[in-house]
């Protein structure tokens, strides 16, 4: 129960993913990183350094700030998730590879894949 609490904490605003009675949850396939208002995106088994490196060739930006709520992931409908938000999606989804080596409370591509 308090597991779903913090799940419902962390995913509040993100209205599509809840119906009234269950969370609906959809497993994790994207990383992604928001970069000066767009969503960027590659998937597994990509890093988040190839998607610095896309949006680089892409926009020719000389460096790429995406700190904290900028990293993050996709969810098969698409839907942003930031590092937290993924890592309790991928819990309740059984996507971690090693549940006991996660760090600092946060979903890394190295959880997943």
């Amino acid at each position: 129960m308090r597991r779903l609490t913090a799940l419902k904490a962390a995913m509040r605003g993100n209205r599509q993913h809840w119906n009234r009675r269950l969370p609906v949850l959809l497993p994790i396939t994207h990383v992604a990183i928001r970069f000066r208002g767009q969503v960027w995106s590659l998937p597994r088994p990509h890093r988040h350094h190839d998607v610095i490196r896309l949006i680089v060739q892409q926009t020719g930006a000389a460096t790429v700030d995406a700190h904290e709520d900028n990293q993050g992931f996709l969810d098969a409908y698409g839907q942003y998730l930031n590092r937290r938000q993924a890592l309790l999606n991928a819990e309740m989804n059984g996507q971690l590879k090693d549940p006991a080596n996660i760090r600092c409370g946060k979903l890394f591509s190295e959880d997943v894949w």
